[in-house]
């Protein structure tokens, strides 16, 4: 009876102890488990064995679960992987891997490390700007907008593209709120195109007024491809006065019908590709 008492509380012991974690794979498809080991590349769990490039990251529940993984969490972090501590990203240097691969070349451990690749590992990472395309004033119209990242929290943007009366431009600053999140709040100001009048067979009142233009928005990241994004936006034109007098003049004239104010609030959307 005692003997079955003791293989009792050793079955609920290595239950209690146990670390499951939640595995994302890069075709977003996720396997709790628990994590074992990392050897040559490969993760070995109890669902399975997993490339380390197959996964794109582990979430731990608890920082004790964490802490039991120590060694494991800095190889995963050393291969690209992104760590969780429950809903908090880790930001976290693989010392442990960097100090074991220097100890098989050298018996000192008390010299510092220098972390050179790592910081280019890092620096990949993070973009430094993107190219999208899409529709809206932030876009020119129908076109391009060209950003630059000097701060991941800071974007520099211009853009042009083509409006049915011409050539439209527009650049401005953004703010990114929480950028390492899937979904990104985005706050920009931006000076260029906001109206334009067309007149069919009429050219000369064809015109593009520019001025300035508040926007707010999202940037949504996939799993499968978080570098490249959509970004959807609602935007405040500051229309200039020119344009209410030449809207209002051309209304009244008898010879020119269908006239249409533009909404106060517009709309763009446009994919990115970062770089």
């Amino acid at each position: 009876m005692r003997l079955i008492y003791c293989l009792l509380f050793l079955a609920v012991c290595q239950h209690a102890v146990s670390q499951d974690a939640i595995i994302v794979l890069r075709d977003s498809v996720k396997v709790k488990t628990e994590l074992i080991s990392i050897a040559e590349n490969n993760v070995f769990t109890k669902a399975g064995t997993f490339g380390l490039t197959e996964i794109y990251s582990v979430r731990f529940q608890t920082a004790n679960d964490v802490a039991a993984k120590s060694q494991l969490v800095d190889k995963l972090v050393a291969g690209g992987v992104i760590v969780y501590e429950g809903n908090k990203k880790l930001d976290r240097k693989p010392v442990a891997v960097v100090e074991s691969t220097v100890n098989k070349q050298s018996s000192s451990t008390s010299q510092p490390l220098p972390s050179q690749p790592q910081k280019n590992e890092e620096k990949e990472d993070l973009p430094s700007g993107s190219f999208g395309v899409g529709f809206g004033q932030d876009y020119g119209g129908i076109g391009a907008r060209f950003t630059l990242l000097p701060d991941q929290h800071l974007g520099i943007f211009g853009s042009v593209g083509y409006i049915f009366a011409g050539i439209g431009y527009n650049f401005g600053v953004m703010a990114r709120i929480k950028p390492e999140n899937k979904v990104v709040p985005t706050f920009s100001v931006m000076y260029g195109y906001n109206a334009a009048i067309k007149i069919t067979g009429a050219s000369q009142y064809d015109k593009i007024y520019n001025g300035v233009s508040i926007g707010a928005g999202i940037i949504s990241k996939s799993y499968r491809d978080p570098k490249n994004y959509w970004h959807f936006g609602l935007i405040l034109p500051f229309r200039p006065s020119e344009f209410d007098t030449d809207f209002n003049a051309l209304n009244s004239n008898p010879g020119i019908s269908g006239l249409q104010k533009p909404l106060p609030v517009t709309f763009s959307v446009g994919y990115h590709f970062s770089f």
